[in-house]
């Protein structure tokens, strides 16, 4: 029985390993998932037995003990807080996990089982699946499944993140290119990632939209449920998502002294945000580790959006809110600016120089934004249909 393969239109997503605290890689894992299952598969997500997931449980386990107890009151004021954090963690973590099949079969030492093997079909994509820094490339390109023709593979929209030669030498051993022409095709998020990978192996690839943009706005918000609240809230609301507090970051949001703030704080240092909004207090509320929907419905009911993500642009693209995006060049810049300049909107970029608020910038052109979009969506439903049907 062990031996027994899957059924034949079990399909395993190869992605970062964890996505589940982040909220776009989570989000464009569930999209590619939605995708793929149009095509008559079911999805799986690998992911790996992590000992943070374990950490978790175990933390969760002692918030019981003291809700159980009510201990908490016993507590000192950051021990409260302490728990609080955690109960909503553990229950921002069990959300997602309603939301796709995971398959956590990669080990604590990289090393991923021989059941994931058992998969037909497979792939790999999206977000910085190509990292080294950030993902076990070995795992990336399937060396786990050996050389074995038969299993369908395909790269959908990976990305090096940081593009440079130093952070890519790993394409050129002998190894991973005769695993990577195994592959039926290959595609990557940025231009310029497609152009290094075929600098590097002499393979051939394509370029293709981040999976979110498979997702029309309404097909997004019925996915994860998400309800506009916007009626509910002051008519003139900010929404600043960001990856982590950079400095470009922290200068835009000051630049709009006049405007009201929504921050969500995860992945944040929650302790860093409270120094920055001690003073300001009135006007910049913390939203902690939202869940998805409630995360999505911030961004559908924000009047903008000011944030430092790559996928902080790709939402406020597809719900069509005004933005504007800082850049930072230790985590890379070009996703950012190449997916700006697929939708021409280069002028999005803050200049720390700029005294301009973004309320005075031109407004952005929704209709020809769609038509981009349309276009995008086709494509990559294209891509996936002629290699999976």
């Amino acid at each position: 029985m062990g031996n027994l393969k899957r059924p034949v239109n079990d399909l395993l997503i190869v992605t970062l390993a964890s996505p589940f605290f982040n909220y776009g890689g989570f989000i464009q894992s569930v999209s590619l998932s939605s995708a793929i299952e149009r095509y008559g598969f079911r999805t799986y997500l690998l992911t790996r037995k992590d000992t943070s997931v374990i950490g978790m449980m175990v933390r969760r386990s002692l918030v019981c003990v003291f809700e159980r107890n009510k201990l908490s009151k016993f507590l000192p004021k950051q021990g409260r807080r302490f728990v609080a954090r955690i109960d909503r963690d553990h229950k921002n973590f069990e959300d997602r996990r309603n939301w796709i099949n995971t398959f956590p079969h990669i080990g604590w030492f990289g090393n991923v089982s021989r059941k994931a093997g058992k998969f037909t079909n497979f792939v790999v994509g999206s977000d910085q699946v190509f990292r080294a820094e950030y993902f076990n490339v070995n795992i990336a390109i399937l060396s786990f499944l050996g050389t074995d023709k038969f299993k369908r593979r395909i790269v959908y929209a990976a990305s090096f993140g940081n593009v440079s030669d130093q952070n890519t030498n790993w394409l050129t051993t002998e190894k991973v290119q005769e695993l990577l022409k195994l592959f039926s095709k290959i595609s990557f998020r940025e231009n310029s990632g497609k152009k290094l990978f075929e600098r590097k192996t002499g393979l051939c690839a394509e370029q293709m939209p981040d999976p979110c943009f498979l997702l029309s706005r309404e097909e997004l918000s019925k996915l994860f449920k998400v309800q506009d609240s916007s009626q509910d809230s002051p008519g003139n609301t900010t929404l600043a998502y960001g990856i982590d507090l950079d400095t470009h970051f922290e200068e835009a949001i000051k630049n709009l002294k006049t405007e009201i703030k929504l921050i969500v704080s995860e992945p944040m240092d929650e302790i860093y945000l409270k120094r920055l909004i001690q003073k300001e207090v009135n006007r910049i509320t913390v939203l902690p580790n939202l869940l998805v929907k409630d995360f999505l419905g911030a961004i559908l009911s924000a009047s903008r959006v000011v944030t430092n993500s790559f996928h902080g642009v790709v939402l406020s693209l597809i719900f069509e809110k005004d933005f504007v995006v800082t850049l930072n060049e230790d985590r890379g810049t070009s996703r950012i600016t190449e997916l700006l300049e697929t939708f021409g909107l280069l002028d999005r970029i803050w200049n720390e120089t700029d005294e301009i608020s973004i309320l005075f910038l031109e407004p952005i052109d929704w209709k020809k934004i769609r038509v981009t979009k349309q276009i995008e969506k086709e494509r990559g439903l294209d891509f996936l249909k002629q290699l999976l049907h």
